[in-house]
């Protein structure tokens, strides 16, 4: 008990985030206090009367994503008049879709990409210059002014909230489609508690 107390004080760590026993449901297997993770904020929000027209799937995929730790990513993005109106998917081009590279995304795949975007995208599109697990070109919807202004952006913060297993051949976007919740994806890593 003195010695994790000890290390608890040489860490550095506010009290605040030290908790109780019940804390430990909440906090991420990586080790980052659970009020600092970056999805914390559109959990919170997706369980608000203000989020009711939200699709259930985004608030299962975030509680599940509050254990993942963030990467950091490359972001260019991209409208209709700089990008094309289609999708390799075989969708419109509209916000809240992005391009990733196909060797490491599949189609359907579900990210959030932090500050200065924060938003959810789908993986429906891929792209010529677009390369590299931690590359994203996301599409604003039709304002060419929001694509220009977003530019070029390094170390943006993202998270996975689902990863779709890639190919090459990817086909049409199915009608009314939505990423499964399987706690078994490939990315899934559940907590293991501390002592074992």
């Amino acid at each position: 008990m003195t010695i994790a107390l000890l290390a608890i004080v040489a860490s550095g760590a506010p009290a605040a985030e030290v908790g109780s026993a019940g804390d430990a449901d909440r906090m991420p297997h990586f080790g980052r206090s659970a009020s600092r993770h970056p999805l914390v904020r559109l959990r919170d929000y997706l369980n608000s009367p203000a989020a009711a027209t939200q699709p259930g799937w985004k608030r299962a995929l975030v509680e599940i994503a509050l254990n993942r730790k963030p990467r950091y990513a490359r972001i260019t993005s991209y409208c209709p008049r700089c990008g094309g109106s289609g999708t390799r998917w075989g969708s419109r081009t509209r916000a809240g879709i992005c391009a990733a590279d196909p060797s490491y995304w599949g189609p359907g795949s579900v990210v959030w990409i932090g500050p200065p975007i924060n938003q959810t995208f789908t993986v429906e599109d891929t792209g010529g210059a677009v390369k590299g697990e931690n590359h994203f070109d996301v599409c604003v919807g039709t304002s060419h002014a929001a694509c220009r202004n977003i530019g070029v952006r390094r170390n943006v913060e993202y998270v996975v909230l689902y990863k779709a297993a890639p190919r090459s051949r990817w086909g049409r976007r199915p009608s009314g489609y939505k990423p499964p919740l399987a706690f078994d994806a490939p990315l899934f890593m559940p907590r293991v508690p501390e002592g074992r």
